[in-house]
């Protein structure tokens, strides 16, 4: 692809307790591309934004970002470097209004008060509904738009790259759109993204490649359009014949 991978995962092997989840993980993610990890439930996607994100740590294998090696580093330290998490089921700050759920976001750029000022002007360009809603209590939003304010509350960081994990989950097919259609602006404007998600017709539709990913291993990895096309993914995975 000419480029340096921006991330790259060597046979990552990790464990949960006595349980191996991720056999030999190997894939890489270059500047400016969407990627998609695509599997069914316990296929290791999730664990493996994990070891990225120093949550889990690999018993094997490495993680190199930007040119250095992740392993073994703190998850506050992955943030610093660049790397931004919207973990599976949102997590957001029931109790705090939409613009101070943001400010948590950015908690890595503190001192650059215009810096923070210009990414939520982008965030609410991005999402005007969460402008319209900035100083409502999180809590009281709906599905979508906490949806909305985690994926904007991950872009607070200025990360070089975005882990979003299941982002569709339990939306309405019209805010899965939404959501979807939002991770092609942040493509946009510059922001790689490694997506994880179990609709896969729509996470394939908006990437460039995806990784097939089955107990714990890598089965198949290639451009979007021609996973979309292959016959197995098509019948294991986006429900066609």
């Amino acid at each position: 692809m000419g480029a340096e991978p921006l991330l790259k995962l060597t046979d990552v092997k990790s464990c949960y307790g006595n349980i191996q989840a991720l056999h030999g993980i190997s894939l890489e993610v270059y500047p400016n591309e969407v990627v998609c990890l695509i599997g069914s439930n316990g296929a290791g996607k999730t664990t493996t934004l994990m070891n990225i994100m120093g949550v889990v740590r690999p018993t094997c294998g490495e993680i190199v970002f930007a040119g250095k090696r992740l392993n073994g580093l703190a998850t506050p330290r992955i943030v610093s470097m660049g790397i931004s998490c919207v973990p599976e089921g949102r997590r957001i700050f029931p109790a705090l209004t939409v613009e101070e759920n943001l400010q948590m976001g950015a908690y890595t750029q503190r001192g650059a008060t215009s810096e923070i000022e210009e990414t939520m002007s982008w965030v609410y360009e991005l999402f005007p509904i969460l402008k319209e809603r900035r100083t409502q209590m999180g809590g009281t939003l709906s599905g979508g738009q906490q949806q909305m304010l985690a994926v904007g509350r991950g872009l607070m960081a200025r990360p070089r790259i975005m882990l979003l994990d299941e982002p569709s989950l339990g939306l309405a097919p019209l805010l899965v759109e939404q959501v979807l259609g939002a991770v092609t602006r942040i493509k946009q404007e510059g922001v790689t993204v490694l997506l994880v998600e179990q609709n896969a017709l729509a996470a394939l539709e908006i990437s460039e490649r995806g990784y097939v990913l089955e107990n714990g291993n890598v089965v198949l990895t290639d451009k979007a359009s021609a996973l979309i096309d292959n016959e197995t993914v098509r019948k294991s995975y986006l429900g066609q014949e």
